[in-house]
């Protein structure tokens, strides 16, 4: 049952997330058969490898975790497209195995794809979020952000010093600073053709999240 594959899958990645050292077999047979009932093209299959990754990755086998990674890459891209956040947040881990191997140019090159695609979706998924939905996406953003930061100190990427100046400054008070702005200045302009198509525009872009959120086949 397709429920059981994917209780099994998340239940892998407990375990890997506890730190049981011993679980390589065990997420390996289970991506297996998650592979032998969907086929190497679902994301469920995708998720599973996920666990084999973040396995090597727990015990800094960095090496053996970027292959993995970057075939789950290569899966989330053609399923869900270059925008959705699960493909974005594998190329951060294939940036993190190649920093951790000193494979800089690769990592910082993997680092800048995955960014600014995040800040895609900050531009045009932000401002349709609810207060909760805005917490959550930030929340999900800053550990990225703050990595492609440390990765630019750690390895002295001078040239990448404006990038990440630029990048705080534009995420700086994301939060707190989208929240009313442009809502207070549309309702306080009490101009009822201006506030019937903000309410429109805001239907619209509550559509549009759906579908960043969406695969391929959905769209």
């Amino acid at each position: 049952h397709p429920d059981y594959n994917n209780v099994l899958v998340n239940y892998g990645s407990l375990l890997v997330q506890k730190g049981d050292r011993g679980m390589l077999a065990f997420v390996t047979e289970i991506s297996s058969k998650v592979k032998m009932r969907y086929g190497e093209q679902h994301p469920l299959y995708a998720k599973a490898l996920g666990n084999i990754g973040d396995f090597y990755v727990a015990g800094n086998d960095f090496a053996n975790a970027l292959p993995v990674y970057q075939k789950i890459a290569d899966i989330q891209l053609t399923l869900l497209g270059d925008k959705h956040k699960d493909y974005l947040k594998t190329l951060m881990k294939i940036g993190i195995c190649q920093w951790q191997l000193n494979n800089t140019a690769a990592a910082a090159s993997q680092f800048k794809s995955a960014i600014s695609q995040y800040m895609i979706l900050v531009d045009q998924l932000f401002p349709s979020l609810s207060e909760s939905e805005k917490a959550k996406f930030w929340a999900s953003l800053r550990p990225n952000i703050e990595t492609y930061i440390a990765f630019t100190l750690d390895k002295n990427q001078t040239q990448g010093y404006k990038d990440i100046y630029e990048l705080q400054m534009r995420t700086k008070g994301l939060l707190i600073n989208s929240t009313n702005r442009t809502k207070a200045a549309i309702l306080d302009s009490q101009d009822s053709t201006l506030v019937s198509l903000y309410n429109a525009w805001m239907v619209r872009k509550a559509t549009l999240a759906t579908y960043y959120s969406s695969s391929l086949e959905d769209l």
